[in-house]
């Protein structure tokens, strides 16, 4: 199976329970599977996980995402407060990733697409399936 698997932190180095948790599962996923990780990172991580991470997955791609300061974004956050809708959902957003996904899922079809966290769950809107029986899971 084809599977992408979408995150909101690099899972290498393993230190902390989220990071062991999807490094373990992408780690046995892919020893049957073929595996595309993409990894939004939010801070300034040097990703020295890379060369580990890509002895098993067939694809690592990193979309650098710097958080909105509220003064940029103060309307914008205000209307997602007014709305009931979590602003990190908003802090969450990047461009460069919905295009990365909706290029990647355009360009091949992918069995699975597992999104980690819900509150990544509004970036399901960039798959571009062409077939049916795409698995989206969160």
């Amino acid at each position: 199976m084809r599977i992408l698997y979408i995150t909101d932190y690099l899972p290498y180095p393993p230190i902390s329970g989220d990071r062991i948790r999807v490094y373990n599962l992408i780690r046995r996923i892919a020893v049957h599977h073929s595996l595309t990780l993409l990894v939004l990172l939010s801070t300034p991580e040097i990703p020295i996980g890379f060369p580990h991470l890509n002895e098993f997955c067939e694809r690592v791609e990193t979309i650098n995402h710097q958080w909105p300061t509220a003064s940029t974004y103060l309307p914008e956050l205000l209307r997602y407060f007014i709305q009931g809708k979590p602003i990190e959902l908003r802090l969450l957003y990047s461009y460069k990733l919905i295009n990365l996904i909706a290029e990647l899922t355009s360009q091949q079809d992918f069995d699975i697409v597992h999104i980690e966290q819900s509150r990544l769950a509004f970036y399901v809107e960039a798959v571009q399936s062409k077939q049916s029986k795409t698995l989206i899971a969160f």
